[in-house]
């Protein structure tokens, strides 16, 4: 049979006191909440590289889609340019802004042909994308957009 002496009551009284503590800590170790993960916030893309469009057409729509993340809300600038066409008169000069929201992976935009009675060659413009936010890069940033001419 064991003595009661000083030390075994101390003893006996630090593992109580932890085992208390143990009890009492443990179900705020399993309630806490786990490390969030890091926002994904992804990569805006032009989904095409080049796109054709017939003049008499009216316009060519512009696929922008958010690849490898869609956390947070996002944007990216995008505009027009000319190449061999010509702003005004091959089709219309754009610009905006992008806006996706949390979860959104595909934005478009459209950019108005010019038809014309011109006999021509194959006119080209460019389309940009610039200067993404919330975290978000760039993919594929400029794509081409060749006019074929239906005039004979």
């Amino acid at each position: 049979m064991l003595r009661s002496t000083p030390s075994f009551k101390k003893l006996s009284f630090l593992f109580l006191a932890f085992c208390m503590i143990f009890l009492l800590a443990a179900p705020l170790q399993a309630s806490a909440k786990p490390r969030d993960e890091p926002k994904k916030p992804g990569k805006l893309t032009l989904t095409e590289l080049s796109y054709d469009v017939s003049e008499n057409k009216g316009s060519v729509t512009i696929t922008v889609d958010r690849i490898g993340g869609k956390d947070g809300v996002v944007t990216v600038n995008y505009c027009n340019c000319s190449f061999t066409a010509k702003a005004g008169e091959d089709f219309n000069h754009v610009s905006g802004t992008l806006v996706f929201g949390d979860g959104e992976t595909r934005k478009t935009f459209t950019v108005p042909i010019v038809d014309d009675s011109k006999k021509e060659f194959l006119e080209a413009f460019n389309v940009y994308l610039k200067e993404p936010t919330g975290g978000a890069t760039l993919g594929l940033f400029i794509s081409f957009v060749t006019i074929w001419d239906n005039d004979k």
